[in-house]
């Protein structure tokens, strides 16, 4: 029994032979000719640059997972502490203040995540302290929110 298979890209291909007799079974390898071929060479193409989908910047900057895991410490501890100080009002409070804490400095990573402008930036020029500086400040933008929602409740219920 012999097996052929042709595949087109192949250069160089190998035929094996199978022999099956009752005695057992024995393969064997036979080299292939090889196929004279011109000095045809083949056309050199230019290259071009096709724009990239994932979520980087211009130049393909991206946030690391170090940059990431102290973002996400950084979130926790600010989140745990507003829930800490809104807590001495009541449970309530503290679960408000520490959700917008936490929702105001995701969606400042998520700025930076998305590449949207002024990122790149914060990212190449100010690194890991820049992310967590705008995570900081994403953080505190939320817990003023809870600040002044709180007030604007107290102010209503007068």
């Amino acid at each position: 029994m012999q097996i052929r298979v042709v595949a087109d890209p192949a250069i160089i291909s190998q035929v094996l032979q199978m022999d099956v007799t009752s005695e057992g079974a024995a393969i064997t390898a036979i080299a292939p000719t090889p196929i004279p071929t011109g000095s045809v060479e083949a056309p050199i193409e230019e290259l071009t640059e096709t724009p990239s989908a994932d979520h980087t910047g211009a130049d393909g900057v991206r946030i690391n997972l170090g940059q990431w895991a102290w973002s996400f410490l950084l979130l926790v501890a600010l989140g745990f502490g507003a829930f800490m100080l809104g807590r001495q009002i009541n449970l309530r409070w503290g679960f408000r203040w520490a959700s917008l804490t936490v929702a105001g400095g995701w969606l400042a990573y998520l700025y930076l995540l998305f590449g949207l402008p002024g990122s790149e930036f914060i990212i190449v020029n100010l690194g890991t302290w820049g992310i967590l500086g705008l995570v900081f400040v994403g953080a505190i933008l939320g817990f003023g929110l809870g600040i002044i929602w709180r007030r604007e409740q107290r102010l209503s219920a007068l």
